[in-house]
């Protein structure tokens, strides 16, 4: 069976062995997020915005440590440096400031 879309496409794949789109031409925006130039995404700054939040979110509700020492991390390099086995992390609720104080009056109260 084939696929439609691949048909639809012009996909030869004894035109380029081992490319994952043979037929493509490269742009220069293929690699930039959101893209670039006529075809730049027009929600681009929203989305950037809307990922800071969410990550600053996320650090205000959750501690983040790493799950090995420091030292177990390998980096890799290539178009970009990441790690080289991925990034374990413990991740833990903290306790928000309200709850702090209202721990500690409790626990004063009781004493």
């Amino acid at each position: 069976m084939c696929c439609v879309m691949m048909v639809h496409a012009g996909y030869q794949p004894d035109a380029a062995r081992g490319a994952l789109y043979p037929n493509e031409v490269a742009s220069d925006f293929a690699f930039i997020p959101f893209g670039g130039g006529a075809r730049k995404c027009v929600g681009d700054q929203f989305a950037l915005f809307e990922a800071t939040v969410a990550f600053a979110m996320l650090l205000r509700r959750y501690q983040f440590r790493l799950a090995v020492p420091a030292e177990q991390v390998g980096m890799a390099t290539g178009a970009t440096i990441h790690t080289a086995n991925g990034m374990m992390t413990r991740v833990t609720k903290r306790q928000l400031v309200q709850q702090q104080q209202q721990a500690e009056l409790a626990a004063a109260t009781t004493v």
